[in-house]
């Protein structure tokens, strides 16, 4: 992967393609609602059986997608961060990604106010932290379009299926708010089995030219294909 696509990654603070994706996570604090908060629970056996599908881009087949905690045998809980989960989080997100940006980023967009409370979620295992989605709201043009990342989950834990599960989370919470899309920056091959295609196929443009397909999109059900252009993170990633 050349260097300058690799920076590229990083400054939009999501996940590199060399690395695996789901490594790393932010946050904004806000409260838990009874109307939004969502739990999802998982053990060493899977979730309840869904439909198989498959990706032709990467050769996915989600049959193995949602079997989370397979390896460990712990039941996962999905819900909503809350503003006790702030050190822990902190901490998930510098050991996720090796370095501090990401928690420092995450404590940006918290302060600004960017963050989207309804779709940002905790995977907690034995009341543990150990992974999380963010999302916040950019833009295309004036129109808020909501881009997620970082997302990560806790090292030892990878491979399990709880990246998988944050993912679904975040993206059911943005149909009920009815976002038009969701935007990001990350592997095709990883993420094509959540229905993301590159932006430029329904007009939205990275920030970086040097993204390409990398910067990604999924149109969701009130997507209006007439809303296209540049698409602009929330000003804390500028500062990366």
């Amino acid at each position: 992967m050349p260097d300058s696509i690799h920076q590229q990654t990083v400054k939009a603070s999501l996940i590199g393609w060399n690395q695996n994706p789901g490594v790393a996570s932010a946050i904004s604090l806000i409260g838990p609602s009874a109307a939004t908060n969502s739990a999802i629970a998982g053990s060493s056996r899977g979730l309840a059986k869904r439909p198989t599908f498959s990706c032709a881009r990467c050769r996915f087949t989600n049959s193995h997608a949602t079997q989370i905690g397979e390896s460990y045998g712990d039941v996962v809980l999905i819900r909503l961060e809350s503003a006790r989960d702030a050190d822990r989080i902190h901490e998930l997100q510098a050991a996720a990604f090796g370095q501090i940006a990401e928690a420092d980023l995450a404590v940006a967009l918290r302060a600004g106010g960017h963050c989207i409370p309804e779709m940002c979620f905790v995977a907690e295992i034995d009341e543990r932290v150990v992974g999380h989605v963010v999302c916040s709201t950019g833009f295309v043009g004036d129109a808020p379009v909501a881009g997620l990342g970082p997302i990560g989950v806790e090292p030892d834990l990878q491979h399990d299926g709880i990246g998988s599960a944050l993912m679904h989370a975040a993206i059911g919470a943005a149909e009920a708010r009815h976002e038009p899309m969701i935007v990001l920056l990350g592997n095709p091959a990883y993420y094509c089995r959540f229905g993301f295609t590159p932006a430029s196929d329904i007009g939205i443009a990275p920030p970086e030219e040097a993204w390409g397909p990398h910067f990604q999109s999924r149109a969701l059900t009130h997507h209006d294909a007439s809303l296209t252009g540049t698409y602009r993170y929330a000003e804390p990633f500028d500062q990366l």
